[in-house]
């Protein structure tokens, strides 16, 4: 099985937000997108960083309630495991398991696929 089948099922619906919008509006938009994560892009094509419930909590642990002040690319992670449609999901899930993570990105072209 491959992701695009994945996609097929899911749709390739990511939510992207700006690296300078505020920590508060990330967890508002979490809760509205019903997500634990979201891709993190200037152009809305490159994938700058993922932010995710993770990012948020180590905030909280590092700057208590004044992470809601800090900006996006002072919390997200930068290094993204990234994929393709075509990839097999066993890769993925292998990838998922050794790094402990729970979101992946898709890439098509160089760009965010979903």
């Amino acid at each position: 099985m491959t992701v695009q089948r994945i996609l097929k099922q899911k749709g390739t619906y990511s939510p992207v937000v700006n690296p300078t919008i505020k920590i508060i509006d990330v967890v508002n938009k979490l809760e509205a997108e019903e997500m634990g994560a979201l891709i993190v892009s200037t152009d809305g094509k490159k994938i700058d960083g993922i932010i995710s419930e993770r990012d948020v909590v180590l905030g909280i642990a590092q700057f208590g309630a004044k992470v809601l002040e800090k900006t996006v690319g002072d919390l997200m992670t930068k290094d993204v495991a990234t994929y393709t449609a075509g990839d097999p999901v066993a890769g993925v899930m292998a990838l998922m398991a050794e790094k402990r993570i729970r979101h992946v990105a898709v890439i098509g072209d160089g760009e965010l696929a979903g």
